[in-house]
């Protein structure tokens, strides 16, 4: 296998133009969870919310297997990072209710 050294290489291996569909659906998640980790992000005590941010990131941008298509795998690891931070989200409101 040949190594891939850009995201724009990498996506070639799923036949997609920049432009595609994927775009629109990445900006989509991309602004959702943005919004709910400037919510919830101020909230987390120490360092807890890199560990966060590190596990967002593993899901949005390393979690992909590239024999399958890329489009259904975006909007699961969308959904799976913002049951995620939903979560959190709870989980620390639970703490500053206590």
């Amino acid at each position: 296998m040949d190594e891939i050294h850009t995201p724009r290489e990498w996506m070639g291996e799923f036949n997609l133009l920049e432009s595609e569909q994927w775009f629109s659906i990445w900006q989509d998640i991309v602004m959702e969870i943005s919004e709910q980790i400037r919510k919830v992000l101020p909230q987390m005590p120490g360092r807890s919310g890199d560990e966060l941010l590190m596990g967002i990131t593993e899901i949005l941008y390393l979690h992909y297997e590239l024999d399958k298509p890329l489009i259904p795998q975006v909007k699961e690891n969308g959904k799976l990072a913002g049951k995620m931070l939903a979560m959190v989200e709870d989980m620390v409101s639970r703490v500053q209710c206590s």
